[in-house]
């Protein structure tokens, strides 16, 4: 199961993603920006440990203050940079099983 540590919402509001975005094509993204940039920063023992947090719904607790700290201030602004890098290059493609199209304004022209 993944565990990310932001919602796609977070990331249309903070960046020119546009809110018809579809969750579907955001969220993989979002796991390849948090695997690869967060975790390698975090190690593997604390990355463990927040999504451990966030899974038990314990995160704001008083307890794990810095914990949520550090996800709110620190991991989250990252991640939603790294993941519109890593699903920037993809959103105005669709590969179907028919075709494979690029999509220009409001109209799909094929690649």
């Amino acid at each position: 199961m993944a565990v990310l540590f932001i919602s796609e919402e977070t990331i249309k509001k903070s960046t020119t993603i546009n809110g018809n975005v579809d969750v579907e094509l955001l969220l993989p993204y979002i796991k390849v920006a948090q695997d690869i940039h967060v975790h390698q920063v975090l190690g593997t023992d604390l990355y463990n440990s927040i999504q451990g947090k966030i899974v038990a719904g314990t995160m704001a607790s008083e307890a794990n203050d810095a914990y949520e700290t550090l996800v709110d201030d620190y991991i989250q602004p990252a991640l939603i940079h790294y993941s519109l890098y890593e699903c920037l290059p993809f959103l105005s493609y669709k590969i179907t099983r028919i075709l494979y199209a690029k999509y220009q304004k409001q109209v799909a022209q094929l690649a």
